[in-house]
């Protein structure tokens, strides 16, 4: 592939730019990269895939206008939306209106006040939404399939009767698919509306919304409390720990089962639980995105493209010191497989099914499962001295917890946000508490009790200072050991 210059019109950074013939092989190999960049079609002139730093990849043409030296750019939408040969089509043709002068967005919406099809309109509805690419591949998704009936059909010939029985024909079988594709049949006949297809007393779904008897929902069970927390959290300390005590010898060994998980994986879980962030934050992150100096880690790539900042805790801090040790990417989870073709971590679903299985839950339980269940022991059980005030311990406000998970906040209001000591103190309380919920199995007594640094003991203790959980009485504080830590990566 050739290296050609950028667009000079480019609204955009100056971004890299490659060549060759786009078709559907081409998109699929694509490569994700650090910066915005380009691949042009060296068959029809002006038509090209954007790819984006975060992984997603978009066709797209330009060409200037008859007469005119002025270039007009393009997007025709997801790759996950379009073909490559669908693509290329409908560049050809906007390409060749452009050139006549005509604008192929005003020929656009002529052709749909004419003969608009129900698929039309959610183009027409995503094409003026910034959704994301995930989205976008669902509500296409549902338009094949259950709302295939209407796809092809006239958005003006569907009456709310017919919508009506199509609803009802889901009763006892895929409810919560009819109540989604009912969404975006509501979002279609609201793109209808705005283009003046219809009516706004013509919508049909206006008739339905106080007519139509919806499906109720029954949310899974995602956060994991009461008793299924423990066992949880038993079975990953278990299944995490590569090491056996050895009480002849009264020293660790190197664990001799096959059951133990991979280490960067078991960080990985344990970090996304004790921070509360979502996968996609968690995956991408670099180590240049970790503040030794001044204690603190941000996640960059969030879900509102606004970066988060949170101060590390003492156990946050002796997972990335047990991950620098073996660093081998610029990114904090490499994959863990030579043929993975990420250049990160991506969920470790399989993982979380061995665990689950292993603590024999109820069902499987999820990656998100964990963003779920902090924010409910932050809510519910987290406790902290607040303010300097040793006596009165505090739960974290509702406020607080929204900032720390990333969460969209009233900006008006104070937050924990404003104060990383104070951040600092819920983060803990958090991890004290999880820390302190693991039941363990006293090998002196016989007896079930708790120790606080449990994770800190099994996971990530020393020759030199490592006791057996069961046998240990209280497990002492790792302030000093945590200053220490980040001294040692600094100087690395």
């Amino acid at each position: 592939m050739t290296k050609i210059r950028t667009n000079a019109l480019a609204k955009t950074r100056i971004s890299p730019n490659e060549s060759g013939v786009i078709s559907q092989q081409t998109v699929d190999r694509l490569k994700k990269k650090q910066v915005r960049w380009f691949y042009r079609d060296t068959k029809l002139l002006g038509f090209f895939v954007q790819n984006n730093p975060s992984g997603t990849k978009k066709y797209g043409y330009e060409t200037r206008w008859l007469g005119r030296g002025k270039q007009k750019r393009k997007m025709i939408g997801s790759t996950e939306m379009y073909s490559a040969k669908e693509a290329r089509d409908i560049a050809t043709d906007g390409i060749r209106l452009i050139k006549q002068g005509i604008d192929p967005d005003a020929e656009k919406e002529k052709a749909l006040r004419v003969n608009s099809t129900l698929s039309d309109m959610l183009e027409d509805y995503m094409s003026r939404k910034n959704l994301a690419t995930k989205t976008e591949a669902d509500y296409w998704n549902l338009m094949k399939n259950p709302l295939a009936p209407f796809s092809d059909r006239l958005i003006t010939n569907i009456t709310h009767q017919e919508i009506s029985d199509w609803y009802a024909s889901f009763r006892g079988d895929k409810e919560v698919s009819a109540n989604r594709a009912l969404s975006v049949l509501k979002n279609c006949f609201k793109s209808a509306v705005f283009r003046d297809i219809i009516q706004p007393n013509d919508n049909p779904m206006l008739r339905l919304e106080d007519n139509l008897d919806k499906y109720k929902e029954y949310p899974k069970e995602t956060i994991l409390k009461d008793e299924l927390l423990p066992r949880f959290l038993e079975s990953f300390v278990d299944l995490g720990q590569r090491w056996d005590w050895d009480k002849k010898k009264k020293k660790r060994v190197p664990r001799k089962d096959n059951k133990c998980i991979n280490e960067t994986i078991r960080d990985w879980i344990l970090l996304k639980l004790i921070t509360g962030c979502r996968s996609t934050e968690l995956k991408v992150m670099k180590w240049k995105d970790v503040d030794y100096k001044k204690a603190l880690i941000t996640f960059r790539e969030t879900k509102f493209s606004v970066p988060l900042t949170l101060p590390l805790t003492r156990l946050m801090i002796l997972i990335l010191h047990n991950l620098h040790q073996s660093r081998s990417s610029d990114y904090i989870f490499p994959p863990q497989s030579s043929q993975s073709k990420s250049e990160y971590l991506n969920e470790p679903k399989r993982v979380f099914a061995k665990v689950s299985k292993h603590s024999n839950m109820p069902r499987t339980i999820t990656p998100h499962d964990l963003r779920h269940t902090f924010m409910n022991v932050a809510e519910f059980h987290a406790t902290y001295y607040r303010d300097g005030n040793s006596e009165v311990r505090h739960h974290i406000p509702q406020h607080d917890i929204k900032v720390l998970v990333n969460h969209k906040v009233d900006l008006h209001r104070g937050y924990a946000g404003t104060n990383l000591n104070h951040m600092r103190k819920q983060l803990e309380a958090v991890s004290s508490y999880l820390n302190s919920s693991i039941p363990v199995q006293d090998f002196g007594t016989g007896k079930t009790t708790h120790f606080s640094g449990i994770f800190e003991y099994v996971f990530y203790g020393d020759d030199e200072n490592f006791i057996p959980y069961g046998d240990a009485q209280e497990i002492k504080t790792l302030d000093k050991d945590s200053i220490k830590l980040l001294k040692e990566m600094q100087d690395n």
